[in-house]
């Protein structure tokens, strides 16, 4: 049984202060997701828009004297094989070439296209014979067989420097011997703000440490028009340094990261943490698995004994204009290993004082799944650890994004604390401004906290904020922060421009702003299948046997929001967004 959340004096003073105002953002349905402007730009990546018409000029190679020299001498639109089975060690360097982008040159195994995955479809080890991976989730191989070329060096495999371009990888293992260190296994850096990488593109390889060896990124971006698909990028990961699959902080964009297996210790994907004279815009991260492995987790009975350091699924120091959408990110831990618990960071950080200039705006997160961790997404102004201040974060859209298994235990005694969405800000630096948090569904148990945290203070108010349609677990406090209010205090006292309705809280009879709906537990909320909030069906029930047999009576909470819908996320479209990711 549903219950309209009832009404208490303060609570009556505090819908008249808020009720007169709405947020206003743009609207733009062909540029903006609600505040939240979307990539101008994006990479495309099709194999006939890369074109290498003078196709193969030689014999696949198979030592690495002969790819480099090949590599060296190749005309812009060849093709070089390196032979299938065959392992070259060595630090291949790319030279610089007038190629363009009807002469690219594709560095590739031997195998012949129907030996691979097609294309648009993801490489995983089988392709390399490996038939699965300890600790991982399981993948297709009925008949695993080597069918591509592997680079392999101690330091980085292939590394690029300056305006390296209109290079393509298919069908490559890349990692560094057993024993041995790497920095970064693909590594495009930038030279400068105008000598950068571009038009390179990495796909359907895979990209990987060994299990116990440090190696800090799996593929470094750091230009133009790069993209990562169709890859798995494993074993990221390395004692006393942060370690990314992913990893970026300098260069303009647009960047494409679809498709892929991801691991890093640190995070899967991250942007920024160092010093950068640009920023890069226009990304599109679709449809990835980010993971971390159990026998990463120093409380895991598997654990293999190494303590690299963690801390997040995906997180963004320098980044704008980013569409992060039908991607799959599972399990985020805290405490011992360096993190907090939280699965998503977003928020521009000016590292070592060297990027003042950095930026984190225009995020769109939408259509996800956040998936056994012990936080949800944290969006953050913060001076950095040697107190230099980067540019407002502003413009965020969060919506229709299923949080399964948000708890507390995961985070251990880190800050997350089962929290699903944190902000954070100070009178030292504008706090994140332009906020929307709509239609999602976040099922966090056994939070002492709540579901709502804002680090900050009446004096350095979050501006522009929309709280509504969500459905959500309450925790033990509901809304807390603003220098130890909590309730409607701490909305009152640290929101300028609130809109906070529609939203079903979950496990609580207790009263909140009026518009919203207090629900005292999983069964009156009507889902098809609540399975103890983990790995669930949470679509809501619109009828008997309607939309499963499961279903007996209508939810409560069905076409109920302020735009006609259901309440929470459009499971319906996660499910379509993230199909076939994990």
């Amino acid at each position: 049984m549903a219950h309209k959340c009832g009404l208490t004096p303060i609570v009556v003073a505090v819908l008249i202060l808020f009720s007169s105002t709405s947020v206003a953002f743009p609207d733009d349905s062909s540029r903006f997701d609600g505040p939240a402007e979307l990539p101008r730009v994006y990479v495309n990546t099709d194999l006939k828009n890369t074109p290498s018409p003078l196709g193969a000029k030689q014999p696949p190679v198979n030592t690495f004297k002969a790819l480099q020299a090949a590599v060296k001498n190749a005309t812009c639109g060849e093709v070089i094989q390196v032979e299938a089975g065959a392992t070259i060690t060595g630090n291949l360097n790319l030279p610089v070439k007038p190629c363009n982008d009807n002469h690219w040159i594709i560095i590739r195994t031997s195998a012949a296209d129907s030996e691979l995955p097609k294309e648009g479809t993801r490489l995983t080890p089988c392709y390399a014979g490996v038939r699965s991976l300890p600790g991982r989730p399981a993948y297709p191989c009925p008949s695993p067989k080597n069918v591509m070329a592997k680079i392999a060096w101690r330091g980085s495999p292939v590394v690029s420097h300056g305006a390296v371009h209109h290079y393509r990888f298919i069908g490559i293992e890349f990692t560094h011997p057993v024993g041995t260190s790497a920095y970064s296994l693909l590594s495009f850096q930038a030279n400068g703000p105008t000598d950068i990488p571009h038009h390179i593109i990495v796909d359907r390889c895979w990209v990987h440490g060994n299990a116990t060896g440090n190696t800090q990124r799996g593929v470094l971006l750091n230009g133009s028009y790069e993209a990562v698909i169709d890859s798995t990028i494993t074993d990221i990961h390395q004692v006393g340094a942060d370690s990314q699959g992913i990893n970026g902080w300098t260069g303009t964009g647009p960047f494409k990261i679809v498709n892929n297996f991801v691991e890093g210790w640190a995070s899967s994907i991250g942007f920024g943490g160092a010093a950068s004279t640009t920023v890069p815009y226009d990304i599109e991260i679709r449809k990835n698995y980010l993971f971390k492995p159990l026998s990463w987790n120093m409380t895991d009975p598997t654990y293999l004994g190494f303590k690299f350091n963690t801390k997040v699924s995906f997180e963004s120091k320098n980044s704008s204009r980013v569409l992060f959408e039908g991607n799959i990110l599972e399990n985020a831990w805290g405490k011992l290993q360096g993190g907090d618990g939280g699965a998503v960071w977003l928020g521009p950080k000016n590292q070592n004082n060297a990027c003042p200039i950095c930026e984190v705006n225009d995020i769109t997160f939408r259509y996800n799944i956040i998936r056994h961790a012990g936080a949800g997404i944290y969006v953050f102004d913060a001076r950095s650890d040697t107190g230099g201040i980067a540019q407002p974060a502003k413009r965020y859209s969060i919506h229709d994004n299923l949080f399964d298994d948000i708890n507390e235990v995961y985070a251990d005694s880190g800050t997350g604390r089962g929290i699903l969405f944190r902000l954070a800000g100070s009178t030292r630096f504008s706090p994140p401004r332009d906020i929307l948090i709509q239609h999602n569904t976040g099922l966090a148990g056994n939070s002492s906290f709540g579901f709502l945290f804002l680090d900050t203070s009446p004096d350095a108010p979050i501006v522009n904020l929309a709280f509504k349609d969500n459905l959500i677990s309450n925790g033990k406090n509901g809304v807390l922060g603003c220098k130890g209010h909590n309730g409607v205090s701490v909305l009152e006292n640290c929101v300028q421009n609130l809109s906070f309705t529609g939203n079903v809280l979950m496990e609580t009879t207790e009263s909140t702003l009026s518009g919203n709906f207090s629900s005292p537990d999983a069964s009156s909320v009507g889902f098809v299948d609540y399975h103890k909030g983990s790995r669930g069906d949470y679509r809501l029930c619109k009828g008997s046997d309607n939309p499963s047999q499961s279903c007996f009576a209508a939810s409560p909470y069905v076409y109920r929001s302020s735009d006609g819908r259901d309440l929470g996320a459009d499971i319906n479209a996660v499910n379509r967004s993230t199909a076939g990711v994990d």
